[in-house]
């Protein structure tokens, strides 16, 4: 199994000011990064950090590093999971990640 690092952008439109990303390393206003993407899909589900990470397996702060950018490069399994609390569909994510 090959581990992918997850630090490229994702082209996209900013609908609101609570979604306004923020510059980080080589991202720029219009560009999000997988973090982004995570937040937004937990916050419209109505998750908690610390629900999302009991869910998961994983702690409050390590979802809240994926979120923030902090940790960018997460195991395929947490991944996998997360997607599938989160109702994301890889193959979609991947393709705009690329």
């Amino acid at each position: 199994m090959t581990r992918t690092k997850f630090t490229r952008t994702l082209n996209t439109d900013v609908s609101s000011a609570s979604d306004h990303p923020v510059s980080r390393g080589n991202s720029t206003a219009g560009e999000r990064l997988l973090g982004d993407i995570l937040k937004q899909r937990r916050l419209s589900e109505g998750l908690t950090l610390q629900k999302l990470a009991q869910m998961v397996g994983t702690s409050k702060g390590h979802i809240h590093d994926l979120e923030s950018g902090r940790a960018s490069n997460p195991s395929f399994d947490l991944t996998m999971r997360l997607f599938g609390i989160l109702n994301l569909n890889a193959d979609e994510v991947w393709r705009q990640l690329a």
